[in-house]
């Protein structure tokens, strides 16, 4: 595995950790989004540190001095920014944004080309932002509906593949490289060059160059064409990629729609140039995307949950009727959060 799939799984880790904190935390009416990022930073021992505090309840605050009184305040003001990064109208912001930054790359791959929408929308800092931000969203969305029920496992399983795939897509932007790499027939390239863009002519160029962990040698590329004109039919790369160090070689032909994937590097065709030798030379796009087992991941999971939902969730529902919940005392966000999920809060009676 690579470096950047370590830190994504690190990322994804820390992310759960924060995610029981946060639950915890709530059901013993505690700050969820301070232990949430206490979660994050500490993990396993954060939450064991909250699992031995005791839940607070009416006459535990009643029994509390000003300095710990002061300290509960702080948590309220907590669950106020809890009940921003958790609000329905925060996700309906996030969605439309997002759609209308992904419209306009859509334009721009229609006007320029794949990698010019690549550089100028989703290979961005705002737009990786906007994931985030919607993805701390899905996970206030999610903890506001606590406690739990049976019939709910595909509907929280839903939420954990829409994560993971909102992670793989960060690990694709931020990790990811593509490229194209040119080798002359009978020879041979260890490197490639980054996508780049001109933004003034608007023209994609190649930009840094790489070094790939191993080599591609060109046998043969030809070049077939329509019968009776001159246009192109297809065109293909006889090629052999191998490790330096190691006598095993693969052998592939590349061409559209079947690439080479090899060291975790997709090579496939894109073009051909003449040199001044009279020879031809391969252009091969490369690609390096380490977001893709949590794309498969994420897309399994969210496949298997909608099916639960659709065909196991009326089963649980009936086996594990839901009970009503009652609140022991009102909390901070009792008035903004009924006001969105619709649930009643018990007023005391007067007199």
């Amino acid at each position: 595995m690579t470096w950047g799939m370590w830190i994504g799984i690190f990322f994804a880790w820390a992310s759960i950790g924060g995610f029981f904190c946060a639950y915890v935390a709530r059901e013993k009416k505690r700050g969820p989004l301070t232990w949430f990022f206490l979660g994050v930073l500490f993990g396993l021992f954060a939450l064991i540190a909250l699992a031995a505090l005791p839940r607070r309840d009416k006459h535990t605050i009643e029994r509390e001095d000003e300095s710990t009184a002061a300290l509960f305040g702080f948590d309220l003001a907590v669950d106020k920014l809890w009940l921003f990064f958790s609000s329905v109208k925060l996700t309906i912001v996030l969605l439309l944004a997002l759609a209308s930054a992904m419209a306009y790359g859509t334009y721009i791959e229609t006007v320029l080309s794949n990698g010019a929408a690549r550089i100028v929308i989703y290979r961005t800092w705002w737009f990786d932002s906007l994931i985030v931000l919607l993805a701390i969203n899905l996970i206030g969305c999610t903890l506001r509906r606590a406690p739990y029920r049976p019939h709910q496992v595909f509907w929280l399983s839903t939420h954990v593949a829409l994560l993971i795939l909102m992670a793989g897509s960060i690990i694709t932007h931020r990790f990811g490289m593509q490229g194209q790499m040119v080798v002359p027939e009978g020879d041979f390239s260890t490197s490639f060059f980054l996508e780049e863009l001109d933004r003034e002519k608007l023209d994609m160029l190649m930009g840094q160059e790489v070094e790939l962990p191993f080599a591609v040698w060109c046998d043969q590329f030809e070049q077939i064409m329509y019968p009776g004109s001159g246009m192109t039919r297809i065109f293909r790369s006889d090629v052999k990629a191998w490790e330096q160090g190691e006598q095993d070689t693969v052998k592939w032909t590349v061409m559209l729609n079947h690439p080479l994937v090899y060291k975790d590097y997709k090579i496939s065709q894109a073009s051909w140039i003449d040199l001044k030798d009279g020879r031809q030379a391969t252009v091969l796009g490369v690609s390096y995307d380490p977001g893709i087992p949590f794309m498969y991941v994420g897309g399994i999971l969210l496949i298997l949950s909608m099916a639960g939902i659709f065909f196991v969730k009326p089963w649980l529902k009936q086996k594990f009727p839901p009970k009503p919940v009652r609140r022991e005392f009102k909390l901070a966000e009792d008035t903004e959060m009924t006001a969105e999920t619709g649930e009643r809060v018990p007023q005391p009676a007067n007199g």
